[in-house]
């Protein structure tokens, strides 16, 4: 991701995404803000930060994004904190409504399943860094409905004893809203989207 991505996303998607469904949890988000602040922080933390986009390439080869993704590949994993893991900061994907103009193609042709395939990227990240797909993740309260998407992706959620790595969440505390891939779930959520890897350009 690019500090020109952020901006894209900033001018084209958010002001949908803030006029839109009540329910979701990046209203108001700033990703050119994001962009700044977490490249420094994750790195002044040796986290490892990684900002990326999910892009759709149009006919005449232009790449728009249509989901954002920031997270680190460096973070200890709960209740084992020997074992290294990868966590997802923010992650969002384009309101169906935009896709057809930002990607100039009618409604029936959106790519469909972006913010899963969003949340694949973190586990993908975690396999190359050899953490074997540990990844875990807070949902934001703000998104009522995130606690049952990523349980319904293969997620457990991390019971309000679970202890958290030592640091800033540690001390905010456990709200319930942790969810989490451990080494066999991860591959199994990794192995459903096989099927899509094969079209993919390297």
């Amino acid at each position: 991701m690019s500090q020109d991505h952020a901006e894209f996303w900033d001018e084209h998607v958010q002001p949908a995404i803030d006029s839109g469904d009540a329910a979701r949890a990046d209203r108001d988000w700033d990703w050119p803000s994001l962009w700044r602040l977490l490249r420094w922080l994750g790195a002044g933390l040796r986290q490892e930060p990684v900002l990326l986009t999910l892009d759709v390439e149009l006919a005449n080869g232009d790449l728009i994004p249509c989901a954002m993704f920031a997270g680190v590949r460096n973070y200890r994993f709960p209740n084992a904190p020997h074992m290294k893991s990868c966590f997802v900061w923010y992650m969002t994907a384009a309101p169906a409504s935009v896709l057809p103009g930002l990607l100039d193609c009618d409604v029936a042709n959106v790519p469909r399943q972006l913010t899963r395939f969003c949340l694949d990227i973190g586990v993908t990240l975690s396999f190359r860094r050899g953490h074997r797909g540990r990844l875990w993740l807070h949902a934001s309260p703000d998104g009522e409905e995130l606690p049952k998407w990523y349980a319904r992706q293969g997620m457990a959620n991390l019971m309000q004893s679970a202890k958290l790595p030592f640091g800033v969440r540690a001390l905010l505390g456990n709200d319930g809203r942790y969810f989490c891939y451990d080494e066999e779930s991860a591959a199994e959520a990794s192995r459903a989207l096989d099927t899509y890897r094969d079209a993919v350009k390297y």
